[in-house]
């Protein structure tokens, strides 16, 4: 059977730069520029197309949202006590806004992940990119899912120098029965400090938007709004190359003698340009005149434009929410395109209720560990 090779770094580097991309960190765009346009003073454009992206998709936990932990045979199964407690926990740990960094990243990368590490009494939502994750995997036949990895290593970061701003990044790394963080060379244990942890398998919850190929643990990158990023954020600053070099008027002298050629002619509204004809009474004689460049800027701003709307279209998309109009947007255009939003919003919906499920018992799990309240793990939702 012939192998199936997959480029690993070039994916973990995409990975990481969607990331950066989405929080309008755009210094990855440099070495493209550098590439595309060597030996040139192009200026760096930003066009923030990946944050409108999932700005435009996303924003399900913009509003507070209500929990209710309940079991599924009994509502009344779980003590008000304990119900309680998880809502403190969720509200300290700031799960709304972790939840929302999973959201979005579903979006782009379309595998998300989350740990949940102990904090005094409470418990930390720790959001993860698959550029961050390197599992490894028991079960080949269901590499998506977590009960099936042997262990996984997360890179994290390590140390933050505080007058150059240099990160250092560590590891931390999770097996069936251990859990470990790797920081400024020691090592350290997340639930106990002897590494051990009860949870029989990798403490991971794991999220797809998308199925995974055969054979792989994340589904592939939404390399579309990564390509569209970067040729935006390109094209902008080839367009404003080309009128800088082409937008003012040249001065030119046609039919020059040589010592014109050679010598500097100075002009003005207060000079007085004599231009001399060379000793052939026959040759046409000098004449100044300003060139001035044709500018395809329609033509550029259009090409741009239909890139937005074809991939826009590919991805299921208003482009209208991208561009600006001229003309009026009806009602039901209107309409439409909120209907779109929302049906898109729909699809995601069950990969987050379910992500939300499982971090729920993941949380209940590290919570007990604590003593503090006890709380039925198995039939917790």
């Amino acid at each position: 059977q012939p192998l199936s090779l997959y480029n690993v770094s070039e994916a973990q580097q995409q990975g990481q730069e969607l990331d950066q991309l989405l929080r309008l960190d755009f210094s990855s765009i440099s070495a493209y520029l550098r590439q595309h346009l060597p030996n040139t003073d192009a200026p760096l454009r930003k066009i923030p197309f990946v944050r409108r992206y999932v700005e435009e998709l996303g924003g399900l936990y913009q509003r507070p949202v209500v929990r209710r932990f309940l079991s599924p045979a009994d509502p009344q199964a779980l003590p008000q006590a304990a119900w309680r407690k998880m809502v403190t926990v969720y509200d300290e740990a700031r799960a709304d806004a972790a939840m929302s960094v999973v959201e979005s990243g579903l979006w782009v990368h379309q595998t998300m992940a989350a740990m949940v590490l102990p904090d005094g009494a409470g418990i930390s939502i720790l959001p993860v990119s698959p550029w961050q994750m390197e599992p490894k995997i028991l079960d080949t036949l269901r590499p998506w899912d977590v009960a099936g990895w042997e262990s996984v290593k997360i890179t994290v970061p390590d140390t933050i120098d505080a007058d150059t701003g240099v990160i250092t990044w560590g590891t931390i790394e999770l097996t069936r029965t251990e859990a470990w963080r790797y920081v400024r060379g020691s090592k350290i244990g997340i639930y106990a400090p002897n590494g051990s942890h009860p949870f029989g398998k990798v403490p991971l919850v794991l999220g797809h938007r998308v199925a995974p190929e055969l054979g792989r643990w994340c589904a592939p990158l939404n390399e579309p709004v990564h390509n569209l990023q970067i040729a935006l954020c390109l094209l902008e600053s080839e367009t404003e190359l080309v009128i800088r070099h082409s937008a003012w008027p040249q001065k030119v002298l046609e039919n020059a003698t040589i010592a014109q050629m050679t010598e500097q002619i100075q002009v003005g509204p207060d000079k007085v340009v004599a231009l001399l004809r060379s000793g052939d009474p026959n040759a046409p004689g000098p004449a100044l005149r300003v060139v001035q460049g044709q500018l395809p800027v329609t033509e550029l701003t259009t090409w741009i434009e239909g890139r937005i709307k074809l991939y826009c279209a590919m991805l299921g998309i208003d482009p209208s929410a991208f561009l600006r109009v001229n003309t009026a947007v009806t009602v039901s255009a209107r309409l439409f395109a909120h209907a779109t939003r929302a049906e898109m919003r729909d699809r995601i919906r069950p990969v987050l209720e379910r992500f939300e499920r499982e971090l729920a018992k993941l949380s209940a799990q590290v919570l007990n560990l604590t003593g503090i309240v006890s709380l039925p793990v198995d039939t917790l939702t």
